[in-house]
């Protein structure tokens, strides 16, 4: 196999049939990850239709930093994206 690094030599020393797990045994892990999708589905439609307005400590609305003024720290802080 070759990578950006150069070729690398895998040597396979011993291979087994695991069978795939049941229905059963997986079914727990199943429901909890169809649960999330479900669940995060309209929750993401929601983000994406949201407007997200950001004030001041004191109230006041916040105002962008100008392109041409690098930012501050101070204003940085203040601009971080809220999840």
């Amino acid at each position: 196999m070759e990578s950006e690094f150069g070729w690398h030599v895998i040597k396979v020393d011993d291979r087994r049939a695991v069978a795939p797990p049941t229905l059963e045994e997986m079914r727990e892990q199943l429901v909890t990850e169809i649960s999330q999708q479900l669940i995060a589905e309209p929750i993401d439609g929601l983000r994406a239709a949201a407007t997200v307005e950001r004030f001041k400590m004191d109230g006041s609305p916040m105002t962008e930093p100008d392109a041409e003024t690098p930012a501050t720290s101070e204003s940085q802080a203040e601009a971080e994206p809220v999840p």
